[in-house]
Order: C-alpha cells, then sequence, then structure tokens
C-alpha cells in the first residue's frame, strides 16, 4: 500500500531536482522550469497531506488550486518581463511598437554610410504632449 512516506520521498525528490535545475541553468526557460518543479513538489505534499490527514476535507486541493494559479501568473510575468528584455536588447530600447517612431517615415537621412544607430531621428526626442508652454511653442514633435 502506498502511503503518506512514499508520497513526501517523491515530493521531496521532485524539489531536489527543481532546486538542482534552479542552480544550474543559465537561461530563464530552464529556471522557471526548475521553478515549475519546485512549486509542483510543494503541491504534491499538500495534497497528500490533506490526504492522510483529514480525509474528508478539501483544504489541501484549494491550496494547490492556488498554488497552480500563482505559477501561471509567475510565469507569465517573467515570460512577459523576458520579452521586453529581448526587445531592448534588439532595439537598443528604441524600435517598433514602442511610441518612438519617426513622425515621417518618409523623411530620412540618404547618406549610405551612417549606420542605423547614427541615425539622427533616432537622437531627436519624440515630445507629445503641451511642448515648452513658456516660450508658446506647440507640439515640437507633432
Amino acid at each position: 500500500m502506498i502511503g503518506l512516506t512514499h508520497f513526501l520521498i517523491l515530493g521531496g525528490v521532485l524539489f531536489a531536482c527543481g532546486l538542482l535545475t534552479v542552480l544550474t541553468r543559465r537561461h530563464a526557460i530552464g529556471i522557471l522550469m526548475g521553478v515549475e518543479l519546485m512549486l509542483n513538489a510543494a503541491n504534491l505534499n499538500l495534497v497528500a497531506f490533506n490526504h492522510y490527514s483529514e480525509p474528508g476535507r478539501l483544504d489541501g486541493q484549494v491550496f494547490a488550486l492556488f498554488v497552480i494559479v500563482i505559477a501561471a501568473a509567475e510565469a507569465a510575468t517573467a515570460l512577459a518581463i523576458f520579452s521586453e528584455l529581448l526587445q531592448q536588447l534588439r532595439f537598443g530600447g528604441r524600435g517598433p511598437g514602442d511610441g518612438t517612431e519617426r513622425i515621417s517615415p518618409h523623411v530620412h537621412d540618404t547618406r549610405p554610410d551612417l549606420p542605423a544607430s547614427a541615425d539622427p531621428a533616432w537622437d531627436k526626442p519624440i515630445v507629445v504632449g503641451l511642448g515648452d508652454v513658456g516660450s508658446g511653442n506647440r507640439c515640437p514633435g507633432i
């Protein structure tokens, strides 16, 4: 018969594998997989303790469900942060979709020897709003 000890040993092995994965991986996805293993080990222990301590109640299952929801939110948030960091590394903080596009895409520097990062249009800030109210200038970026 499978008892509580078997579930606790399995949970400990799962947690140890997850911890080893977190400590040895260098990539974010591998680290997230290790964190998920550790959370699943905690879920296994919660459900096993609930089953063997109070068989009629569902406290362990409810807590395990909360852990699963939190793990999903954590994974989604981490992947969003990593994708934003990847976009920052690719485009240098400036690029498609971040509001710093050129006002007129038809006006550009025609010198072929200039690299894209040395384009003078990227060095000017785009101001959207009231602009310099004191001098009477109207939205210089528009």
